[in-house]
């Protein structure tokens, strides 16, 4: 039941906000999802300034991710865990907190692109070197 959970936050938080993020314009549809409260805990991961996935702020410290969005695409392998960044509240390229991450824990049974396995345990969590205050972005509610 707790996994589903979790998965169904991930789907949340990693269907519309990246739609309204995508196109440069603001829409009023865009607008008003990015007004709903909480909206603004779910941010971009950017991994060496290039590549990048979506995570949502659970804790001040703790961002939910997928497993999948710690490894390069180009290569595979892990991705260095202190060159991701996670912008929360991302919108027209102002974020309302940026932070550095300090340490990356994948679920156990996640195997790197092993479609058996991959989206049952398809989650991770990063611990950002120093929490966002609530007062300016407010953690999703888990």
């Amino acid at each position: 039941m707790r996994l589903a959970t979790l998965l169904a936050l991930i789907g949340l938080c990693f269907g519309t906000p990246v739609v309204a993020q995508s196109t440069n314009t603001t829409t009023s549809a865009a607008a008003q999802t990015l007004q709903v409260p909480g909206w603004e805990a779910v941010g971009r991961l950017t991994m060496s300034g290039r590549s990048m996935c979506t995570g949502a702020l659970i804790a001040p410290d703790l961002v939910l991710t997928a497993a999948h969005c710690l490894y390069d695409i180009r290569t595979n392998r892990p991705v260095n865990t202190h060159e991701i960044e996670f912008q929360a509240g991302l919108f027209a390229n102002n974020a309302k907190a940026v932070r550095r991450v300090k340490r990356a824990v994948i679920s156990e049974g996640y195997v790197h692109q092993n479609r058996e396995t991959q989206v049952a345990h398809d989650l991770a969590l990063l611990v950002l070197e120093s929490p966002i205050s609530a007062q300016v972005v407010t953690p999703l509610r888990t």
